[in-house]
């Protein structure tokens, strides 16, 4: 009576599920995947993460080549990497040492803590670290030989890595370790709070891209004692950015980490899908109209020294301007010179309502299309 159900827009996104691997996203995945994985929990696992945001690429990618009028030829496999059955397996003997130390009362809570907040403890170890980077990066190497068997044509530069919360952690750590020789040992400095070199394995293959994504890296290098130069690199990594939402609890800004100045220089703004939202702009009005009257002062005290204007009782500190910080910027190795941190925008309520905002703004990066944008 109503004929074959059809729709072109679910249709072309299909076919283009079809079309071959061009691009390749390893996602390592953060704190508490051991519980988020069961199905008994509501909470969105690292798979239900992985198919949304090859979604939100695909959907973006078709929406681009609507306007350029040119079908897409290839599109982007993003890849799971788990390692949490190193630390959180009941059959393991370290498992089982804690259920025994661990009290019955309030059992949910408890097995919430256990699974969730150990995942740190248990990389703040150097024994677990180890085996926590071997399994991710053996992760990564079984799965880039199989696509290679599929996908001979896929080279080192079209693989990225992205790390999410803890996960940002442990790839950092991984790509920190590696090494451009051959036959050189991969190996990294844990901190001067460590004193000691961390053995990790080597990659079969040198990422273009590394983005850490609600990351605590910047905590866990300060609490290391592990002080980044400006020149500092990851060595087979051309690009490294560190994306976050301003509410995100668990999220902290890298570029200080490499000249602490920089923490006066606000990060750039991930562009917003369909435009950037109204906070946003306001937000950026009101940064230009400071600098201009920052700006202002400084002629003032200028003027005042030359004899000008009269003197008066101003104080006022020497400042590093926001052209001398962006300059400071550019000497940051990382990413070649761009900028490192990058902010999500968010709505003019959740601004208002920020602690509202920061229990869902650690898990929304893979949901969100204005990530997929990157």
């Amino acid at each position: 009576m109503y004929g074959p159900y059809s729709c072109p827009e679910e249709e072309e996104a299909e076919g283009s599920r079809l079309l071959p691997v061009d691009k390749v996203l390893f996602l390592i995945h953060g704190i508490g995947e051991a519980l988020w994985s069961r199905s008994t929990t509501s909470v969105s696992s690292l798979r239900d993460g992985v198919d949304k945001m090859e979604s939100n690429i695909l959907k973006l990618r078709l929406e681009e080549s609507k306007k350029s009028d040119r079908k897409p030829n290839g599109r982007v496999m993003v890849l799971p990497v788990f390692w949490y059955n190193k630390v959180q397996n009941e059959d393991l003997s370290l498992q089982k040492d804690l259920n025994a130390v661990t009290l019955k009362t309030v059992p949910f809570l408890r097995k919430t803590c256990n699974g969730v907040a150990l995942d740190v403890l248990f990389y703040s170890t150097p024994k677990f670290l180890t085996s926590i980077v071997e399994e991710t990066c053996l992760s990564m190497n079984r799965s880039w030989k199989i696509l290679k068997s599929w996908c001979p044509h896929l080279k080192d530069d079209s693989v990225a890595i992205i790390g999410h919360s803890l996960g940002s952690v442990i790839g950092f750590d991984l790509l920190q370790g590696q090494s451009r020789e051959p036959e050189g040992k991969c190996s990294f400095y844990l901190g001067d709070a460590f004193d000691t070199n961390i053995q990790v394995p080597r990659l079969d293959f040198w990422p273009k891209l590394y983005i850490s994504c609600g990351s605590p890296l910047g905590m866990f290098l300060a609490t290391r004692e592990d002080k980044k130069s400006a020149d500092f690199c990851l060595p087979t990594c051309t690009h490294y950015l560190n994306v976050f939402h301003p509410f995100d609890p668990i999220a902290f800004r890298m570029e200080p980490c490499f000249d602490r100045r920089l923490a006066n220089l606000e990060p750039e703004i991930v562009p917003h899908v369909g435009g950037d939202l109204a906070i946003t702009n306001i937000n950026r009005f009101g940064k230009s109209l400071s600098g201009q009257l920052n700006k202002l002062k400084r002629w003032n005290i200028q003027l005042q020294g030359q004899g000008i204007c009269e003197p008066r009782m101003v104080e006022m500190e020497e400042e590093t301007t926001e052209e001398d910080l962006i300059k400071i910027s550019q000497g940051v190795a990382v990413n070649k010179g761009g900028r490192v941190d990058f902010q999500m925008q968010d709505g003019a309520f959740i601004t208002a309502n920020q602690y509202l905002g920061a229990l869902s703004s650690h898990s929304c990066y893979l949901f969100d299309e204005d990530f997929a944008l990157l």
